[in-house]
């Protein structure tokens, strides 16, 4: 395994993926402050973890009510300061998904999450 990362510039988000030419990845790390929007980010970070077409995978509001999320991650009050952290598991693929109001997204594979 290398230390090497290679970057991935989908449209909304910024990826960094480590190199790890073996296998998939076990954890993969977005933000989504750039796109305003955490559910578009979440949905490719899952699709490039997985290696599926975000197209073609199930809504993300089947495992998830997406307004609220993006309503609780996206908050403007004046306790806004304090950090939120919402874990959830994205059911099409059993992957552990954990988002948080400064912008990080990270999605967790298991052996099984990524079809191998």
């Amino acid at each position: 395994m290398t230390t090497d990362e290679t970057d991935i510039d989908p449209p909304h988000s910024n990826l960094v993926i480590p190199e790890m030419p073996d296998k998939y990845m076990e954890t993969l790390q977005a933000d989504w402050t750039d796109s305003g929007q955490p559910d578009i980010t979440i949905v490719e970070t899952i699709a490039v973890a997985t290696n599926r077409d975000p197209l073609e995978m199930a809504p993300l509001n089947a495992s998830i009510d997406v307004d609220a999320l993006n309503a609780l991650l996206t908050r403007e009050t004046p306790d806004s300061h304090t950090p939120v952290q919402v874990s959830f598991t994205y059911e099409e693929t059993g992957t552990q998904v954990t988002v948080r109001s400064d912008g990080q997204v990270i999605v967790s594979l298991d052996d099984e999450s990524n079809g191998r």
